[in-house]
């Protein structure tokens, strides 16, 4: 069996059968986009918690931990990318904690009642019973008879 071949259309959007490329950039720069992108959003929170809220202690704690994490991208990227593995690990943790602790409740108090009301009173909004009589769950679609619904789909 020969293997498939990509046509060039395909390939300019998703070459997938080419082997995957290394990334150009090295570790440390990008640490340091992120920083660049992270360090104004963490000073803007440390000016509205002191502005608006009047908490200048946590103002000055939130203002040295990300000057410390800014310096340390740049001077000392070994400290930096283990500073952001514990934040990524963080993250994924807080995470899953959410996920279980606010969906999976959300989930039982929310759609079960709501699925216990519709099996009560007899709706099938997705119309998934079949009818009595049927030999398949097939129902005939009316076709369309204005071409304007082929110009406007939305």
């Amino acid at each position: 069996m020969t293997d498939y071949q990509q046509n060039p259309v395909s390939q300019a959007t998703w070459p997938w059968a080419a082997p995957p490329v290394a990334p150009k950039v090295s570790p440390a720069a990008h640490g340091r986009k992120k920083v660049l992108i992270t360090t104004p959003i963490a000073l803007a929170i440390a000016y509205s918690v002191h502005r608006f809220l009047g908490h200048t202690i946590m103002a000055y704690v939130i203002t040295s931990i990300a000057l410390f994490i800014a310096f340390s991208a740049f001077v000392l990227p070994s400290v930096f990318a283990a500073i952001d593995r514990f934040f990524l690990r963080l993250g994924h943790y807080i995470g899953v904690t959410v996920t279980w602790l606010l969906l999976v409740p959300f989930f039982f108090i929310f759609f079960v009642p709501g699925h216990a009301l519709f099996a009560l009173f007899g709706k099938d909004p997705m119309a998934r019973r079949r009818l009595p009589g049927d030999q398949s769950g097939w129902h005939q679609h009316p076709g369309i008879t204005r071409t304007e619904h082929f110009k406007r789909q939305h």
